[in-house]
């Protein structure tokens, strides 16, 4: 835990004496106020309807924060930042364009035609909810572990951070300790109140009506592909921006990947936005100390499942 603890206190002390914290809190600033006075990925991208379109406009609203971040770190840290690398440009329109294709690719229409009744669709959407959440081995993972062969064949990085490394437990027991107050003063806002839990709105309760099981079993099979999914959310910001990226950008690789992980969660609650901010950054650390994505994926998996635990406790 020490030196958990030291790497967080001299990554940000770093960024800090640098100066490069002040521009940097003053651009997420402006995307929060920017998204959440037009709440522009929901009346905007997600209204386009052309698949392309919608593609590229993503694509572009998860990548500009990152750029300008970038552009911010080689202001204040010069050539230390690799800016001019044609290879770190290819690697993050590729990966960007991962992402954007996760993140704007739907299947209901694979369900849709089976979903004839109301009896039916009631079973078939909670099948679809539950299948989207491992969509992410084939529209992130897979492709990324296919750059990393690329562009990475003769490096150690595990693809990315994918091959487990050994760690001890006790640092994220700890983390999540932590965490659970957080989660406990954050259920008492409305906001949260009614984004969690995520279950509620899966359909999964007209699910085990209609297949007559008990509903708890349709709660299990829900948390536990949730939990799944943030492998893939893990791998994408942890692995391939952080540990995939350390190789141009240093230590700095940090706030870029949060600006975006940030932009990720505009969908959600404010108030889980900007916590997101510091936990990337924190989650990130962890990455870059071990090398692997999976204590990220032990915190993260571990505060999902609590948030939705205040949310089913909030709703007794």
């Amino acid at each position: 835990m020490r030196a958990l603890i030291k790497a967080l206190a001299e990554s940000f002390v770093h960024h800090r004496k640098a100066g490069v914290l002040v521009p940097f809190t003053v651009w997420m600033a402006a995307l929060f106020v920017f998204n959440y006075s037009l709440d522009f990925e929901d009346n905007y991208i997600d209204t386009i309807a052309d698949p392309v379109a919608r593609w590229a406009a993503m694509w572009a609203f998860q990548t500009v924060p990152y750029i300008v971040t970038c552009l911010l770190l080689r202001m204040h840290f010069g050539k230390e930042i690799a800016l001019k690398n044609f290879r770190f440009w290819a690697i993050v329109i590729f990966g960007f364009a991962v992402l954007s294709f996760d993140r704007t690719v739907y299947f209901w229409g694979l369900f849709e035609d089976l979903a004839v009744t109301a009896q039916a669709r009631s079973k078939v959407y909670y099948v679809y909810k539950i299948a989207s959440m491992f969509k992410g081995v084939f529209t992130v993972i897979l492709p990324l572990i296919f750059l990393s062969l690329i562009a990475d064949r003769y490096r150690k990085t595990g693809a990315y951070g994918l091959r487990p490394a050994p760690f001890d437990l006790k640092p994220y027991i700890i983390l999540l300790a932590g965490a659970a107050v957080m989660v406990a003063i954050g259920s008492t806002i409305s906001d949260m109140q009614n984004f969690y839990p995520k279950y509620a709105r899966s359909g999964g309760s007209a699910f085990a009506q209609a297949v007559e099981i008990p509903e708890w079993l349709a709660v299990v099979a829900y948390e536990a592909a949730y939990g799944f999914d943030f492998i893939s959310t893990e791998y994408f910001f942890r692995g391939f921006l952080v540990i995939g990226l350390y190789r141009f950008l240093g230590p700095y690789v940090l706030l870029p990947m949060a600006a975006s992980y940030a932009v990720l969660h505009f969908g959600k609650p404010a108030a889980e936005a900007l916590s997101s901010v510091f936990g990337g950054y924190i989650l990130g650390v962890i990455a870059i100390h071990h090398r692997s994505i999976w204590g990220g994926v032990i915190v993260h998996v571990g505060l999902a499942w609590m948030m939705e635990i205040a949310g089913y406790l909030m709703r007794l």
